[in-house]
């Protein structure tokens, strides 16, 4: 296989609306392979992700898992196994998490100068709804704008780059066990608190993981009807209560991710308009 600089990992399911954009953007900052795994999808996921891959020729590798159970760690461990040796760093992202840097536009140039550490670990910022009750047309890096303040717990969060020649033991999805030490964004060490976030105050910059964990009413409550991928008990990880809660929370505008938009808006102009969701059709004509 190809030996390529930097790859992205993800697990996905019903992720029909966004999935094109999430690609396009990853691919303008540098990714150079995706290895997507699909789990109990029941939309057109892998369609728009092919149409993706055919179109521009990207570097995309697709698998179908069906297991139940605590299915997340057990997929990236087989991207990690089977992909690792032909990349030097990796990263594991969910399909509403999009990592950028304010300093440059390609992220290999950032890792660069971090070889010389096993890990490099990004904080989040974490957007709400944006009072949005339908899914919203076009871009929802656009639509989405209001985040939760920098002192919330829920922005010690962290997604972390990881070199798997270094690597240990996939600890979690957002930290892994590696050698020569795992640092943040500004080359420091952090503590952890747990399994995903830090003791530290949150840093944005230079790197940043802009997390849409709620998207639209809509959205959440299509989240809510397929469950999390670890617990077979549909709407057990999410509620009512904690949607209200970030949205009321989330009142900090964040406009700086808008500045990569421009460097694949051509390549979404050429896949065609989103396409509404049919929920979204019935209440325009309400």
């Amino acid at each position: 296989m190809k030996q390529v600089y930097l790859t992205l990992g993800a697990l996905l399911r019903d992720q029909e609306h966004y999935i094109r954009e999430w690609l396009l953007f990853h691919h303008a900052v540098g990714v150079e392979r995706f290895v997507l795994v699909l789990h109990r999808c029941t939309d057109r996921t892998e369609e728009k992700i092919l149409q993706v891959r055919d179109r521009f020729g990207l570097d995309i590798v697709v698998h179908d898992l069906t297991d139940e159970g605590k299915v997340q760690m057990g997929a990236y461990r087989r991207i990690v196994q089977r992909y690792g040796g032909s990349t030097r760093w990796t990263i594991l992202l969910d399909s509403d998490e999009f990592l950028y840097s304010d300093a440059v536009y390609d992220l290999k140039e950032h890792l660069v100068g971090f070889e010389r550490f096993g890990g490099l670990s990004v904080h989040q910022k974490v957007f709400g709804s944006d009072d949005h009750i339908v899914r919203p047309w076009g871009s929802q890096l656009d639509a989405y704008k209001k985040r939760l303040p920098r002192d919330h717990f829920l922005c010690k969060g962290v997604k972390s780059f990881f070199q798997p020649a270094k690597l240990i033991d996939l600890l979690s999805p957002h930290v892994q066990l590696v050698r020569d030490e795992n640092v943040r964004a500004d080359g420091f060490p952090y503590t952890l608190v747990d399994f995903w976030r830090s003791e530290e105050e949150p840093i944005h910059s230079p790197l940043c993981v802009n997390h849409y964990y709620t998207r639209s009413m809509q959205d959440w409550g299509e989240r809510c009807r397929r469950g999390s991928c670890n617990d077979a008990k549909t709407g057990s990880a999410y509620s009512v209560e904690e949607f209200l809660s970030l949205n009321d929370a989330a009142t900090d505008f964040d406009y700086d991710i808008l500045r990569i938009t421009g460097l694949y808006e051509p390549m979404m102009a050429a896949l065609g308009n989103p396409e509404p969701s049919l929920f979204s059709e019935r209440i325009a004509g309400a």
